[in-house]
């Protein structure tokens, strides 16, 4: 029988005192607590008037223990509006995938009522302790809603749906983030807040090999507009994604390097000659052997020397990366930090309409994306430059209502989709021959009592689906068998406000003696 445990987020003696740190909010946590040994956490943000991440500790057979954190971001949350009432959207209030992203040890969370990003660390021994670096950056756009993160190239980026719409960017470190680029205009002609949830910005991610951000975006079936897929080129500072290869000094100063190769010519072969005397050609090889015996002793002197100029090199390169940490210096040559291209490349994808979630499928850069407007579509052709994303097989569900979010199973090595009118989990697979994408069942969770599901993760034998609840009670979390497909917990978020605001995007890390593994 599964659990229902109640996970209490919110201390009435904390909470009374935000309003004494109203100048930086941020700073203050609701909760501290002492996390298992080998302790995972799910991440995800409350989107209310003070915007916070909420932390809940998975034990170690993969259900919820009852603890957890609730960190202000310093930000505000905000909700978009439904475009035929004009009153807040619910429960989906920010119509999109990744409200929140972590890269490393940092989580990014947009507050979408301050147009800004807050940055957070996470405490390595303890993954429900977060500590806000800074202040909130201030964003070029109007009501960011999705977030995407490159540990790799240490860059942030993200998507803003309202009436200035577009992506912006950031490099960050430990020390927090960098000043966000110019806005990369989409062209949506929203308001702020936005009426959705058609015509919105719904994911923007990395892809597997993180050279491009991706974004997916809503058409508007009304207008007869599909949905459409943008890609943006990252950049290292000779302005494309080419790694630069730097040809170092190895000739005492002479900016030149020698080539030394012999050339058989089968039509030009040298014979010696037949009458050489034998003490000549004794001579011969004796000089000969001289010769490389010479060469070898030559060639060893300039490793040798070529190996302590690889090491002052390397020192001195260290010296100037110290000194130039944000120019990446790297080999004596003075770079930029990772950028994104101004410029990328859209395509409208016919047979879609309302692109929502996505998710990587492992080992290809193919993404399987949910279409509200009628289930979920297998992209490919993304391994191409610049990507050319064509839809190679879909799914329609029959009842769907909204299917918006996806995530891939390891243990099943499946897909599973939510939808936020429905209270059920569809499973998809991809490994069919004689289509690309097949259904394979629907996990009835009408037990639960719950309305719909939105965000989903998985990790083993779980799937982790956030429940935003209906505008008047608690939010929760239920946990499902990815392999018996039976629920094995209900978990009630104690303490989430109600009115029907986005609970944010569900992550999941797992922390194993302070190091943590990504279990996305």
């Amino acid at each position: 029988m599964p659990s229902l445990v109640q996970i209490s987020l919110v201390v009435t003696a904390v909470l009374s005192m935000a309003g004494s740190v109203a100048a930086h909010p941020a700073a203050s946590q609701t909760r501290q607590v002492k996390a298992s040994g080998n302790a995972r956490a799910l991440y995800f943000i409350t989107n209310d008037q003070d915007n916070a991440v909420a932390a809940v500790e998975v034990g170690n057979d993969g259900l919820l223990n009852g603890k957890g954190s609730k960190t202000l971001t310093g930000g505000n949350g905000a909700s978009g509006l439904d475009a035929k009432t004009k009153e807040k959207a619910a429960p989906d209030s920010l119509f999109s995938q990744s409200s929140l992203t972590v890269a490393g040890n940092h989580i990014f969370a947009v507050n979408a009522g301050s147009n800004s990003l807050s940055m957070l660390r996470i405490d390595k021994a303890n993954p429900l302790n977060l500590t806000v670096i800074g202040k909130p950056l201030s964003l070029p756009g109007e009501f960011p809603n999705t977030v995407a993160a490159s540990k790799k190239h240490r860059l942030v980026c993200v998507g803003m749906t309202g009436k200035k719409a577009g992506i912006s960017c950031s490099n960050f470190s430990n020390r927090g983030l960098d000043k966000a680029d110019d806005l990369r205009e989409i062209k949506l002609d929203q308001s702020t807040p936005p009426l959705g949830p058609t015509n919105t910005v719904s994911h923007v991610f990395f892809s597997g090999d993180e050279r491009f951000l991706h974004a997916t975006i809503k058409g508007d079936p009304d207008k007869k507009t599909t949905g459409l897929f943008s890609s943006y080129e990252v950049q290292n500072d000779c302005g494309s994604n080419s790694t630069r290869v730097d040809f170092k000094d190895n000739n005492n100063g002479r900016n030149e390097t020698k080539l030394e190769f012999e050339i058989n010519d089968r039509n030009n072969t040298k014979v010696e000659e037949k009458d050489k005397s034998k003490e000549q050609k004794d001579k011969e090889l004796k000089e000969k052997g001289q010769k490389d015996k010479e060469q070898k002793n030559k060639d060893q002197e300039n490793k040798k020397y070529n190996k302590v100029q690889r090491h002052k090199n390397m020192n001195k390169n260290i010296k100037k990366d110290q000194k130039n940490k944000n120019n990446n210096t790297r080999n004596g040559i003075l770079s930029k930090p990772p950028s994104l291209s101004r410029l990328g490349t859209s395509t409208s994808l016919l047979g879609t309409a309302l692109l929502f979630g996505t998710t990587i499928l492992p080992q290809t850069l193919d993404i399987l994306s949910t279409d509200a407007s009628f289930g979920a579509a297998l992209l490919t052709g993304l391994d191409a430059n610049p990507p050319k994303p064509t839809v190679k097989g879909k799914a329609v569900l029959d009842g769907q209502k909204a299917t918006c979010w996806a995530a891939h199973s390891a243990a099943t090595d499946t897909v599973f989709v939510s939808d936020v009118a429905r209270n059920r989990l569809v499973e998809l697979s991809l490994k069919e021959k004689d289509t690309a994408l097949k259904v394979v069942g629907e996990i009835d969770m009408s037990a639960t009592g719950e309305l719909g599901f939105i965000d989903l993760r998985a990790w083993g034998d779980f799937i982790y689906v956030l429940s935003p609840g209906n505008g008047t009670g608690e939010s929760g979390i239920v946990v499902v068998n990815a392999k018996t497909k039976k629920l094995a917990q209900q978990a009630g978020l104690k303490g989430s406000e109600p009115g029907g605001m986005l609970w944010g995007w569900l992550l999941l890390r797992e922390w194993v003696g302070g190091l943590r593994v990504s279990m996305i």
